[in-house]
């Protein structure tokens, strides 16, 4: 169930609190074989199903930054903040996968909030990201993602700011 925050200000007072978790799609060979297509990632423990069977991992698994570009849609699931005029992935401050992703298998993103600033006209979060996959015990990646959000402007504080009259 996502849930709703009236404001940047009301998001950023969530810090310490778990934000919820969302269920992920199932990394499909497709999935692997057009990320790789893409982005050039194209090794045989990811696109080689047959040769891949014969692995330590029994199959295909998937490329760790096929995940990592999840985030962002998942964390949609999780919650909405009003009143944003911008919102940006402003970084990452640690990212570590800690275990292969088989192909066919379900991811849910667990997030919690660890800090949340003022920076450069908005508001900079720090977020807990944690991601597994069924059939896997121990989480697949533990993140730190940071998000900027501006807020929505009113007519009159974009018709009195620097460049902003009319």
């Amino acid at each position: 169930m996502s849930r709703t925050f009236a404001s940047v200000d009301a998001f950023a007072e969530q810090v310490g609190t778990d934000l919820g978790s969302a269920d992920g799609p199932v990394i499909t060979q497709a999935m692997i074989d057009e990320f790789g297509a893409l982005t050039g990632s194209d090794d045989w423990i990811h696109c080689d199903p047959i040769r891949a069977r014969a692995s330590q991992f029994g199959g295909t698994i998937a490329q760790a930054d096929l995940v990592l570009s999840m985030i962002p849609r998942l964390m949609d699931r999780i919650y909405t903040v009003e009143g944003v005029e911008v919102g940006l992935i402003y970084g990452s401050n640690r990212v570590r996968f800690t275990n292969p992703i088989p192909v066919d298998s379900r991811l849910r993103l667990q997030a919690s909030m660890l800090d949340a600033a003022p920076k450069a006209g908005g508001t900079q979060v720090t977020l807990k990201v944690v991601v597994h996959a069924d059939r896997i015990e121990k989480p697949i990646m533990v993140a730190e993602v940071v998000y900027w959000y501006s807020s929505r402007r009113s007519e009159a504080e974009r018709s009195t700011s620097v460049g902003g009259t009319r």
